[in-house]
């Protein structure tokens, strides 16, 4: 598997660190009440794996992938695994952002890194297993709803009524991130199960 997570930094360097650069810079950015960028960044930076899945496709990744000591799961994971640490990258640098400017206290910036990473989980274990059972360009509509949910979300104000806690104006906290976290995680790992079976019948 590490040779194809090298393979697949390879192909993202320019994109990633530019992308990890944006979250940097909105994260340092006030945020007006409105707008949040910074957490649709930490989401969109999660969902970078899906660029590598229409890479391989247009490459016949598929095709070549049987002649080398790599299996379909390896395969699968290996976005999955991207994709978590691309997403906990992100919410670290949110932390950061939160933390060191003064605009929360550390454990609300962590709060919100947490619900942000979760967040941006969610919507990996979700979209994924529809990508390796259709292919990115037979499943783009699939990708475009939840894609869709995902703008929403992380443009929007906030999910919880008026006069909830939050961080920088945009970011509600409930004081349960870390268990939205952990479930996330558990649902990350069932969206691996699956995936992995939905690829190998497309593989067939």
């Amino acid at each position: 598997m590490k040779g194809l997570l090298y393979k697949d930094y390879l192909v993202l360097r320019k994109s990633l660190w530019s992308m990890l650069l944006l979250v940097a810079v909105f994260c340092l950015i006030p945020n007006d009440g409105v707008f949040n960028l910074s957490l649709f960044f930490v989401l969109y930076t999660g969902l970078l794996p899906v660029s590598l899945l229409a890479y391989d496709e247009r490459a016949h990744w598929e095709k070549l992938a049987p002649m080398l000591p790599v299996t379909l799961r390896d395969i699968v994971r290996s976005k999955y695994v991207l994709g978590f640490f691309l997403t906990l990258a992100a919410g670290g640098l949110l932390f950061l952002g939160r933390a060191f400017t003064g605009r929360a206290s550390f454990s609300e910036a962590a709060s919100a890194a947490l619900g942000a990473a979760a967040l941006g989980l969610v919507f990996q274990a979700v979209l994924y297993p529809f990508l390796f059972r259709l292919g990115v360009e037979k499943g783009r509509l699939a990708m475009g709803g939840i894609v869709a949910v995902m703008v929403f979300a992380g443009l929007q104000v906030r999910l919880l009524p008026s006069g909830a806690p939050s961080v920088g104006n945009d970011l509600p906290l409930t004081g349960n991130e870390p268990i939205l976290f952990a479930a996330a995680v558990v649902l990350m790992l069932v969206s691996i199960r699956i995936s992995e079976k939905q690829y190998e019948k497309r593989a067939r």
